[in-house]
């Protein structure tokens, strides 16, 4: 049993919350979901060498991301995190330092996210650090899914794009020597992912999206998935893609195209959904009671039509999948 956050065993009424009948130190946690929710599981790992590199990812850093893609995953269904399970593999003779800074970031993501690590376990890896995170989480009557887009239909994406894919690429260049501002920035957006827990929430309350998923391979990849799963094609503008300045500062430092990174960029962990078009104002004043920015950028047509892209330059292009693919 995974001790990764310290402490001895605790149980109902020593510390866990009251849904946590039994936590780390047995065989098996076990929890005792709220009543009439729907349980939500999902995982995510990170791999040393595919999806960080120890000389400029933190530990701290790794904690919270391995928290933040998962917990992204429940945003995407409207739900919120409760338990997680944590797996790690380290190689023999590792720094101590790095279970101390892992332990740190999952505590910071454990208290942001609302959840509670309930056990887990570790290993010896033979080459490299291997974690691993399953999250457990509740939804309500109304889950949000991605087959559920309509003709006619907006595509919302909140936050920005572009940033996450500049900071890979910046570190990747660079590792963890002083970055200029707009690389820090997007270094940050990188190592530091924010989930949109609370928007995913409020969506699934109001009843105002049709169709949602989180961004984690890039647009073009992602919203491909979501016409796919609803037999839709669908249009962006790539004028309208929310970019930052200063993330087309950092493009411009590294020589890359903001719209591509905006585009083909993965690892954003924002949400993009649709929605009726008479329905943008109570999307927006959602955003904005929220803190969040939500932006239309295209719209769903007839399955025939395909996935395309209308550029800066106002020609259309099939919008062809180029973002992070594993196999």
């Amino acid at each position: 049993m995974v001790r990764i956050l310290g402490g001895a065993p605790r149980r109902t009424g020593a510390g866990l919350e009251p849904a946590v009948v039994i936590g780390p130190g047995d065989d098996a946690a076990v929890v005792q979901p709220p009543r009439g929710a729907r349980l939500l599981l999902t995982t995510d790992l990170l791999a040393e060498g595919v999806h960080f590199r120890r000389r400029w990812a933190h530990p701290a850093d790794l904690g919270w991301k391995l928290a933040a893609v998962n917990a992204s995953d429940i945003a995407a269904m409207g739900g919120r995190p409760l338990w997680a399970l944590l797996a790690l593999a380290v190689p023999p003779g590792l720094d101590g330092s790095f279970a101390a800074g892992l332990a740190q970031g999952l505590r910071a993501a454990s208290r942001s996210f609302g959840f509670t690590l309930v056990g887990g376990d570790t290993c010896a890896s033979a080459a490299g650090v291997f974690l691993s995170l399953t999250l457990a989480g509740v939804a309500g009557p109304r889950l949000l899914t991605r087959d559920g887009a309509q003709l006619g239909d907006q595509i919302f994406v909140t936050g920005h794009l572009g940033a996450s894919a500049l900071g890979l690429a910046a570190l990747e260049r660079h590792g963890s020597i002083p970055l200029p501002i707009p690389l820090r920035r997007c270094a940050r957006r990188h190592l530091h992912p924010e989930p949109r827990l609370a928007f995913g929430a409020a969506l699934a309350g109001t009843g105002l999206a049709h169709a949602v998923l989180d961004v984690s391979d890039g647009i073009s990849r992602d919203l491909g998935r979501l016409c796919a799963a609803s037999r839709v094609g669908a249009e962006v503008q790539a004028d309208r893609l929310p970019v930052l300045p200063s993330t087309s500062r950092a493009a411009r430092l590294l020589d890359r195209d903001p719209i591509a990174a905006a585009l083909h960029g993965g690892e954003e962990y924002e949400l993009l959904f649709t929605a009726r078009p008479q329905d943008e104002r109570r999307v927006g004043a959602l955003g904005k009671r929220l803190g969040l920015r939500v932006t239309a950028i295209g719209r769903i047509l007839p399955r025939r039509d395909g996935v395309s892209v209308v550029g800066t330059d106002g020609r259309r292009a099939p919008l062809a999948p180029s973002g992070w693919e594993h196999f």
